[in-house]
Formats: structure tokens, sequence, C-alpha cells
């Protein structure tokens, strides 16, 4: 969890770096040739540094990386199972051997929990990644379309979103057990929170949709350790490395936003009411099958205890 929230942490620090390294520029000032050239080296100096700073912890990263987590999933006391299987030699022999990534992948596959759980994950983080690249366009049908506020309100997000993040962070320490339902707690919070944000937005209240905006990152931002814990947990047993269920949300979940975020800008630089509406309409629709997804986790998860269960008590009578 702590891993983890080094995201949220970096997302905020990219808001930052600019603020630190390039002078601000007011729309409709005038660009002479020296203040071009002035900027061009303050952006550089900028790109120069980010990219050393993640050179150097990516290194960092490497020398420490473990495949897997020292200590079980959920705090549990349960042995993990090793990321290994066993087949026999010519000579009959059991040997351990490491299990392939795409075995790793059918594992996956074929858990219908880490499916509809991943399912319902990746929507929420494809609303994490669209609304932190469209939330400074979602005011403009309204008249608020500065440089200054929109900054300010888009810096509310990702602060909030690292309280939501710690807070979250400590109560499922404490209460492991309740992932799926922090799951669900930040998923109905962004349908409250982005309503609101719609409501505030068409009265056009700065005030008040800096509050929305806090809102949304306090919900927003603990669904990507979240999200990362339920896959790990749920395919851990089975044998498959946190890099595979871990990764296969993000190879998924990346490249729907950025499709879609691709998708919204055309409709979002009409800068007219009903384009935005669509567009909040669009975003409710991805929250909704989050939610959707959820239910149809806990459900096969509801199915196969209760399986396990009615299988133990056959087997204790047998005995």
């Amino acid at each position: 969890m702590v891993g983890t929230q080094m995201n949220v942490s970096g997302v905020i620090v990219g808001y930052l770096m600019p603020i630190l390294f390039v002078d601000n520029y007011t729309e409709g000032d005038d660009l002479t040739p020296d203040k071009k050239d002035s900027y061009k080296k303050q952006v550089f100096n900028m790109l120069i540094t980010v990219a050393a700073i993640a050179l150097t912890l990516t290194f960092l990263a490497i020398l420490t990386f473990r495949e897997r987590p020292g200590v079980p999933i959920f705090g549990t006391k349960d042995k993990l199972k090793e990321l290994e299987f066993t087949k026999k030699t010519d000579e009959g022999n059991q040997v351990a051997e490491s299990v392939p990534l795409m075995e790793q992948f059918k594992r996956c596959v074929r858990n219908k929990i880490f499916v509809f759980t991943g399912l319902a994950s990746n929507s929420m983080l494809i609303h994490l990644y669209l609304m932190t690249t469209v939330v400074g366009q979602l005011t403009a049908a309204y008249g608020i379309s500065d440089t200054d506020f929109l900054n300010k309100m888009a810096m509310y997000m990702p602060a909030f979103g690292i309280v939501g993040g710690i807070l979250y962070s400590i109560i499922l320490t404490w209460y492991p057990g309740k992932m799926m339902l922090g799951a669900y707690s930040v998923n109905i919070g962004l349908i409250i929170s982005l309503a609101f944000f719609y409501y505030v937005d068409s009265l056009a209240n700065r005030t008040l949709l800096c509050v929305a905006s806090s809102l949304i990152g306090f919900f927003l931002f603990p669904m990507i350790f979240i999200a990362f814990e339920l896959a790990v947990a749920q395919t851990v047993s089975d044998g498959v490395g946190d890099t595979m269920s871990c990764g296969l949300l993000n190879c998924i979940s990346n490249p729907l936003a950025f499709a879609i975020d691709l998708s919204l800008t055309p409709l979002l630089t009409k800068e007219t009411p009903t384009a935005t509406a669509i567009t909040f309409a669009i975003m409710f629709a991805n929250l909704g099958i989050a939610l959707v997804f959820l239910v149809l986790s806990s459900i096969f998860s509801s199915r196969l205890e209760s399986s396990s269960q009615v299988t133990l008590r056959t087997s204790n009578s047998d005995f």
C-alpha cells in the first residue's frame, strides 16, 4: 500500500514541477522571441530534471525489486503457494519449475473473480486517467476557462487524493479483509462526487467546483492501490506473480483510457453544454460498468466460498 501511494505522490509532484521551473504565463500575453527562448530553456531544464530523477529511482528500484511480497497478502497467516509447479522428468522424479508467463496469464484468465474484479478496477482506473486529463476542459462550456483557476482546481484533486489514499491504506491495513468493501465505497463515492461536480459545474460556482474536485480526488486515487492489492490477493494462490496480475490491469486500463480520452477531445473542444453533458454521461456509464463487475465478482466469490464450505462439510462427514 505504501508503494502504490508513491504513484499518487508522483501525480501531485507532476503538477508542481512546472510551477517550480516554468514562469507563469497568462493567456493573451505577447510572446516575444526572448520570452519564447526563455520558456523553451525552462521546459528543457524541467524535462532533464524529471528524466534524471526517474532514471535514478528506476535504477534503485531494479536493485531492490522483489517478485513477491515477503509477507502473506491481506494479513492472513496461510502460507502462500510458491510460483512453482512440479513436473515429471524422464526418470520419473518430481522437480520444481518456475511457472511460465503464459501459464500465469492463463490462470488469470480462468479466474472469474479476478476477471470481474479486474474489469471493475480497470473501469475506475480509466476514470482516474480521464478525470486528471479532462477536468480543466469540463468547465469551459459554462464560462470558466482562465488558466490560473483551472490549475488551482486541478491541484485539489491529487492533493486530496493523497489524503484519501493515506486514510484508506490505514483503514484497510487494520481491516485487510475489507478490501472489496473499500472498492465498493470508492465506486459509490466517485458516482456521488461526479454528480456533485456536474451540478456545480452547471452553476459555474468556482468554490464548489474546488470542493467537488477535492471529493473526486479523495475517492479516486485510493483505487490505485486497492486495484493492485485485489489483483494480487485473488491470483497469488494460483501461483501467479504480482507482475503478471498487476501488469494486466495496466495493459488494459492505459490504452483504453488513451483511446477514450482521444475520442472525447473533439467533443470537448466544442465547449458547449451538450458536449459536456455527453462527456459526463460517458464517465457515469464507465463507473456504472465498474459497479456491475464488482457485483458479479462478489457473486462468484460468494458461490465459491459456499461451494468450498459444502465440500469441507462433506469431507468431514465422510471422515
